[in-house]
């Protein structure tokens, strides 16, 4: 028996494995990796296009780290708030991260900045970023569900959630990621 494809209007709807909406990549599965290679080939690119400013010795290093932190950072956090992070997605934000670093502070010498050394330069795994990213977002959905009903919501409870699935349930998810989040900073 073939399966009944959803329509809008006279329109049938295409199934589709992947599609870009608001510039995100979604996918089948709800899966990040997609949007994440996106969003750092993206930010790759755009940090390419300003190689002038990070080989430049008029610019200081503190603003070349200002400007990547509000440009680059910027274009790969981009909606990353609902990515699922798992260990492969951390490690691959990380390393982009690091490699972007090491460029930009290739002029100076010294002894001290070793592989990974992020105090160095004030900053943070990119992968800590989007966990803070995904706190805030929550903590904006708890406030709405608080004054728009005037109890408080639960986003880690999902028994109210019904959606159609083809496909068996991934072993990781938003919530699960969110949970692990408020684990790692141990929030009871």
């Amino acid at each position: 028996m073939q399966e009944q494809l959803p329509t809008v209007g006279q329109q049938n709807v295409d199934d589709v494995e992947c599609f870009t909406y608001p510039d995100s990549v979604m996918t089948e599965d709800g899966g990040a990796e997609a949007d994440v290679n996106c969003r750092v080939g993206k930010a790759a690119s755009v940090f390419q296009c300003l190689r002038p400013i990070w080989t430049s010795c008029v610019v200081s290093t503190a603003t070349k780290i200002w400007l990547y932190n509000s440009i680059v950072v910027s274009v790969t956090s981009y909606a990353s708030e609902t990515w699922k992070m798992a260990a492969r997605t951390e490690h691959k934000l990380n390393v982009f991260h690091q490699r972007c670093f090491r460029k930009i502070l290739s002029h100076i010498q010294r002894p001290h900045y070793k592989r990974g050394n992020l105090a160095l330069v004030n900053s943070r795994n990119l992968s800590d970023i989007v966990t803070e990213r995904r706190f805030r977002m929550a903590g904006q959905i708890l406030r709405l569900t608080r004054s728009s009903s005037g109890e408080s919501g639960n986003i880690l409870d999902s028994s109210g959630w019904q959606a159609y699935n083809r496909t068996p349930a991934p072993k990781k998810t938003w919530r699960r990621t969110f949970q692990q989040d408020l684990q790692t900073v141990d929030f009871k």
